[in-house]
């Protein structure tokens, strides 16, 4: 398994227990408002990279495309909490700064991603002399 496929396991694993916590909050609250809500994308966000990860496929572009929605994703929350760390508190409960540090890790996986360059191999059909 590849550096890459790695960080995507990881950061999938990151988005499944961020989503699981934000979904049992939202059930627990029973409102419809606030981070709660963003628990299913990032909950089924992490299903789709777990499950692409461990398949490793040779499509290269959807891990690319799947960094780049965990960048969306975990990117929004990671400014959320930088820009309003109490408002996180208050949202989810004392002490739950955890999730926005791991957030910030997931997109720092998913920027690494993107960047990685992919090597091409192209067989040649020609006849070596």
């Amino acid at each position: 398994m590849t550096s890459a496929w790695r960080m995507l396991l990881l950061s999938g694993l990151i988005s499944v227990f961020t989503g699981i916590f934000f979904v049992t909050d939202l059930l627990k609250t029973k409102s419809a408002a606030g981070m709660g809500l963003w628990g299913y994308f990032l909950l089924f966000w992490g299903i789709v990279a777990v499950m692409v990860s461990f398949k490793q496929m040779p499509v290269f572009w959807l891990m690319k495309v799947l960094a780049g929605a965990g960048i969306l994703l975990h990117g929004s929350l990671f400014l959320y909490w930088l820009l309003f760390p109490e408002g996180l508190g208050e949202e989810l409960g004392k002490g739950n700064s955890f999730y926005g540090i791991t957030s910030g890790l997931s997109v720092v996986f998913c920027i690494i991603i993107i960047g990685k360059k992919t090597k091409k191999k192209f067989r040649s059909h020609s006849i070596s002399k």
